[in-house]
């Protein structure tokens, strides 16, 4: 009969211990994912003060311009990582969004202020500016028309189905009561 009770204690104390490790792997994972979420969200608010302070040093020759290209760079890049993030499943999102957010802030960030200092106009911008705008219009003028074509057609087979009901009735039904 001891050993009985010796193999419930092993047993209790390992699933204690086992409980116990998964509480805590449970909150450093929680704790990871929480810093995971906070990393791309502080470095795209330092990129964005970045060109806030930038707004505030205009008076510098040629600043309009490099100021120009890289708004208009950083808005491409966004509208691709958001097009590229919009086509991932849930897991590939939850896997490579926040690495792809940061290597947009930050390597693409030095490479669009390396290459809006070497610009003599803004024109590359006003290029860059009217792609990102056609392509964000369009991609949205898609998600509108897809989800107005699928409300539409639910309601028409909605529609469909009470014409079919109504044809299944007889006509002796109150629903056809001449009184009502």
């Amino acid at each position: 009969m001891n050993w009985v009770k010796k193999l419930i204690t092993n047993r209790d104390n390992r699933k204690k211990r086992l409980i116990k490790s998964k509480r805590l792997i449970t909150k450093i994972i929680f704790i990871m994912d929480r810093v995971e979420i906070a990393f791309p969200v502080v470095l795209t608010f330092f990129c964005l003060g970045i060109i806030v302070y930038l707004l505030f040093q205009l008076k510098v020759e040629g600043m309009e311009t490099i100021l120009d290209f890289i708004i208009a760079s950083m808005a491409g890049l966004f509208l691709i990582f958001s097009l590229v993030n919009k086509n991932f499943s849930d897991r590939w999102k939850y896997i490579a969004s926040g690495t792809i957010m940061t290597l947009l802030c930050l390597i693409g960030f030095v490479i669009v202020m390396i290459i809006s200092l070497q610009q003599m106009d803004g024109s590359v911008a006003r290029v860059i500016s009217l792609v990102s705008l056609i392509i964000s219009r369009l991609d949205e003028l898609i998600d509108y028309i897809k989800f107005q074509i699928g409300y539409a057609t639910t309601r028409k087979n909605e529609k469909e189905l009470e014409i079919n009901d109504l044809e299944g009735e007889g006509i002796f039904n109150n629903m056809f009561d001449s009184k009502k």
